[in-house]
């Protein structure tokens, strides 16, 4: 099936075995090592970065950290923010935030 797409009548695609040794057969062999030479360094290359991100970031499961127990916060500490803005509240329903805070935007 492979035969019958290529052109010339040979093995094609995944052949490369096949491509590699017609090329040592035929004398060229030196083109061999300037195939392999590249792969070779890809590979090395690959296999240092693979061994860095392994050193780096360890594959693996770890336990989970055990929370540790948070003090109890009081009941007065809780209600402090909504019990201090119920006064400005009132005050700017009533209409007196003017009066109290309007010093702050005078200019000068």
């Amino acid at each position: 099936m492979l035969a019958a797409l290529c052109s010339n009548g040979k093995p094609a695609g995944g052949l490369a075995f096949h491509g590699v040794a017609e090329l040592v057969l035929s004398g060229a062999w030196f083109l061999v090592l300037i195939i392999a030479g590249p792969l070779a360094a890809q590979f090395l290359i690959e296999q240092l970065h693979y061994s860095i991100g392994e050193e780096l970031l360890p594959n693996g499961i770890r336990p989970a950290r055990k929370p540790q127990t948070k003090p109890e916060v009081w009941l007065l500490r809780r209600l402090s923010l909504p019990v201090g803005r119920m006064p400005g509240i009132v005050l700017a329903a009533l209409g007196l935030d003017d009066p109290l805070t309007g010093w702050l935007f005078q200019a000068p």
